[in-house]
């Protein structure tokens, strides 16, 4: 969070509400870890760095108290929210409902070219893998996952996956922050490749839900275990710009 980003948006975005503007900058924070989870939110330190007055800074803040990325704590302020194993559990199991129908729906129509592009994409998340690096693995996930959803062509597919898709973007710490994943999952996405060469529904449905079912599963400290492993990391990366 800085005030060049802030500056960079407000310019760029002549039209949108300055309320918009900071809820975008602190949920990018949120979710790529510029945020830890049981941080608390200094108001007063926001609204100078950006120049602003409290109002579009509290509105911004109540829209992530209400998605359930900060939480406010009676007489003790407003925290970035910890992660709920329980709300991951509900979000994963609907994740792979709506990602095998979307997979199906995509199967129907896909292309060649769209084939080949998704085949790019896996190939990006297999590199992202063998680099450990986490702001990679994460991109390139996203990528291969939000094309897929467009491939669908089905708008209520698209539309409720925009609702829950910040949400998966931070559940995303528990797979990247451990490497015993990275070999099932990079090979879960070369075996959805192979489904939609075939056009056939059903199995790029079985495809899809072998992928991301056993990453629905969680435990209750892997949360925490990931928090650290990001933290760590992003402090190697910090140690070596010096």
């Amino acid at each position: 969070m800085n005030k060049l980003d802030f500056e960079k948006k407000v310019n760029e975005n002549p039209f949108k509400s300055i309320t918009n503007i900071i809820y975008e900058i602190i949920l990018n924070d949120i979710i790529n870890f510029d945020l830890i989870p049981d941080t608390k939110i200094n108001e007063a330190q926001i609204a100078e760095l950006f120049n602003v007055s409290r109002t579009p800074l509290r509105d911004a803040l109540q829209l992530l108290i209400n998605q359930g990325f900060l939480i406010k704590v009676i007489n003790k302020g407003t925290f970035v929210a910890p992660f709920d194993s329980d709300d991951y559990y509900k979000l994963s199991k609907f994740r792979v409902q709506l990602e095998s129908l979307a997979a199906g729906y995509a199967a129907e129509e896909i292309t060649d070219k769209e084939i080949n592009q998704l085949y790019k994409f896996a190939k990006n998340i297999e590199k992202a893998y063998k680099s450990s690096i986490y702001e990679e693995i994460f991109n390139a996930e996203n990528e291969f996952h939000y094309y897929l959803i467009q491939l669908s062509k089905n708008n209520y597919i698209i539309q409720y996956y925009d609702l829950i898709k910040d949400k998966i973007k931070r559940y995303h710490v528990y797979i990247t922050a451990h490497p015993e994943l990275y070999d099932y999952s990079s090979r879960g996405h070369y075996a959805i490749c192979e489904a939609m060469k075939f056009r056939q529904r059903e199995m790029a449905e079985l495809a899809m839900q072998k992928h991301l079912s056993p990453i629905a599963g969680y435990k209750k400290h892997s949360f925490d275990e990931a928090t650290l492993s990001i933290i760590n990391n992003k402090l190697k990366k910090l140690e070596n710009m010096k």
